[in-house]
């Protein structure tokens, strides 16, 4: 129905046996830019904040959820670092990445 498209490259990097589906479909989609960030679906026309879910601070963008926003590039760094094994899964923090503590 659709001409063959050769692979993408990171197509093994989301798509590889022991991968969990739910990250390898999340990670498809950003891959594609089309993460339905808040930003997204205020101009599809959705009633929303518009604002970041984890910091609150600055519009909810792809960008920003992955380079910009201190709280989850913070959680990705503790997450990746802690994670030793290869269960596929991230250790659950015991602290709030955004506190001062």
């Amino acid at each position: 129905m659709r001409p063959k498209v050769d692979p993408k490259r990171w197509a093994s990097s989301v798509w590889f046996e022991g991968s969990v589906p739910k990250h390898a479909f999340n990670m498809w989609i950003t891959h594609l830019d089309r993460l339905p960030t808040r930003s997204r679906l205020a101009c599809w026309g959705i009633p929303t904040s518009v604002d970041c879910c984890f910091c609150g601070r600055e519009t909810e963008t792809m960008d920003h959820l992955f380079v910009r926003c201190r709280f989850s590039t913070q959680n990705l760094v503790l997450r990746s670092s802690e994670n030793c094994s290869n269960t596929g899964s991230f250790p659950v923090l015991a602290r709030d990445p955004l506190s001062d503590k």
